[in-house]
């Protein structure tokens, strides 16, 4: 679908109208405050609900001071474009005392999401790309992450492609070399790869146990280690001020369960992991934050051995799963926050989910 063009306005204070579909101009009367309209759909400050040429802006309640969006340098982005994996230069915005212009949150930085071939990663990485973000999509799956990376350019966002097996350290640590050696920085990490085994500790094989903990421990420590060093770095020399570690824990992470021992310990201990390095790094602008998802629509029960899966299968079947693009709204809420504000955990569960 070609995507249509944006234009950037500045109003009068409490002024709202539409344009065309992908136009969007608005005014709430606060400095600072941002709306956009990302293709169909987007979101705006203030509580604004809107239909606007073929869009529906959802509240966020965000009220901040975008003067500090980040640019890309120049020349990476004219050669992200000769490359084909950047379709629009970044926007030049100015905010006016009581006066807007539109600009994405998260222009001029580079995000690395970990399992992004499908489900939670995949429409992470699709909001950072429609917040602004330059998006490194890291996983093994190849194909999957060439056709998002397809679809986040033909939405008008910055992607490539990282194949890598985050298990083995070698290939985490050249997977973030290789996203800031195309991208040019790293401001954003993700760590959203994971594996669920269940069944009693008796009966489990140790084979679903090492899975695991090499998927949803070694590997997250094995990026997060690799990308601390730059993260630290962005956060001193970006605009925002600011650097994100967010990593994807699970409700598991809070509640043990029979036949979740191990999977519990590795989600546990993502959640101890994720708040001692948040006190070891806030002080330095990085802020590390965990979200907790319940049951969502993914692939992760697709791992599960047949007549366990069929077991929690039945246990869900009579709620309304969360779908990944709830837990992305959650990623992307904690990520373009202002500097002074640091979300260190949200819990989303089914509506309906009791544990």
């Amino acid at each position: 679908m070609p995507i249509a063009r944006r234009r950037t306005d500045v109003l009068p204070a409490g002024s709202v109208r539409a344009g065309k579909r992908g136009e969007m101009i608005t005014e709430q009367g606060f400095a600072g405050t941002t709306a956009h309209n990302s293709g169909g759909g987007g979101t705006a400050s203030a509580g604004l609900r809107i239909r606007l040429g073929g869009g529906l802006l959802h509240r966020h309640g965000d009220v901040t001071d975008r003067r500090h969006c980040g640019r890309a340098p120049q020349d990476t982005v004219r050669s992200l474009t000769a490359q084909g994996v950047a379709t629009r230069p970044p926007r030049t915005s100015t905010t006016h005392e009581g006066k807007i212009t539109m600009t994405m949150r998260l222009e001029g930085t580079v995000a690395l999401v970990t399992g992004a071939s499908s489900g939670i990663g995949a429409a992470t990485a699709r909001s950072l790309a429609a917040e602004g973000a330059a998006v490194a999509l890291l996983a093994r799956r190849r194909d999957r992450l060439e056709e998002l990376a397809g679809a986040i350019r033909a939405d008008g966002g910055t992607a490539i492609v990282v194949d890598a097996d985050i298990t083995d350290r070698q290939q985490a640590e050249e997977a973030v070399e290789r996203a800031v050696s195309e991208l040019g920085r790293l401001d954003t990490v993700v760590n959203n790869a994971g594996l669920m085994h269940i069944g009693p500790v008796v009966d489990a094989l140790s084979v679903d146990w090492d899975q695991m903990l090499q998927i949803n421990v070694q590997g997250l420590l094995y990026v997060t280690r690799a990308a601390l060093p730059l993260l630290l770095r962005a956060a001193h020399d970006s605009p925002r001020g600011v650097a994100d570690v967010v990593n994807i824990s699970s409700t598991a992470g809070r509640v043990a369960r029979p036949g979740t021992a191990v999977y519990n310990l590795t989600k546990f201990g993502v959640n101890g992991f994720t708040e001692a390095l948040r006190q070891e790094v806030m002080q330095k602008r990085v802020r590390v934050s965990v979200v907790e998802p319940g049951t969502v629509d993914t692939e992760l029960s697709s791992h599960i051995r047949d007549g366990l899966r069929q077991a929690v299968e039945a246990q869900v079947k009579d709620l309304e799963l969360l779908r990944p693009e709830d837990i992305a709204d959650a990623v992307s809420y904690i990520v373009t926050r202002d500097r002074r504000v640091a979300v260190n955990e949200i819990l989303v569960r089914a509506a309906e989910q009791t544990w």
